[in-house]
């Protein structure tokens, strides 16, 4: 096998090599793609555990707070 067609024959297997690593990707990046329904329900947690909280706050307001630290600082 002369240079060019091992060259060749080289660039051709490094091709398909490539094509299915980028393949590969995809799938990898489609079976990790988040559970609609678990981040749904998540959020819905969050949503209400961050309701509570506030409902149960009786400290200065997040506002109050954040203005404090600026003048501070």
């Amino acid at each position: 096998m002369n240079k060019t067609a091992y060259r060749n024959n080289l660039k051709e297997r490094l091709d398909r090599l490539t094509h299915e690593v980028v393949q590969l990707k995809s799938i990898l990046i489609y079976q990790t793609q988040p559970d609609k329904i678990k981040v749904k329900a998540a959020w819905k947690d969050l949503m209400k555990a961050s309701e509570e909280v506030s409902n149960l706050w009786s400290g200065c307001s997040a506002l109050e707070e954040i203005r404090s630290q600026r003048e501070t600082n």
